[in-house]
């Protein structure tokens, strides 16, 4: 439910930020195309190998391969750079927030 809600609220700065940040030129058709194949591509591999993923880092990195490959395009390091440090933060931060939120719901509980 909380995961429903949040895409609901902020899906439009998700995709500002994939579709529009992550380039130096707004994404084109081809490029579209191409991410999300390759994302749908990678999310079957992992399915199949029952690995968990975020499909918002995988379409997000599908968009930055694409950038890199356009010849008059690029990526804006700034943006790849903050989405980097937001990857590396997310697991240890939302492990430690769970586990600090068992800790006390099973303090309450007893």
């Amino acid at each position: 439910m909380a995961l429903s809600i949040g895409t609901m609220v902020g899906y439009k700065r998700i995709v500002t930020t994939i579709g529009e940040k992550i380039g130096s030129q707004p994404i084109n058709y081809m490029q579209g195309t191409v991410a999300q194949g390759m994302a749908m591509m990678t999310i079957l591999a992992a399915n199949f190998c029952h690995a968990p993923l975020s499909t918002t880092h995988i379409v997000s990195s599908a968009v930055a391969g694409s950038m890199v490959a356009e010849p008059n395009g690029g990526i804006q390091k700034s943006t790849v750079k903050a989405i980097l440090l937001s990857w590396i933060f997310t697991l240890p931060v939302t492990a430690l927030l769970s586990a600090g939120i068992y800790y006390a719901l099973s303090f309450i509980a007893r």
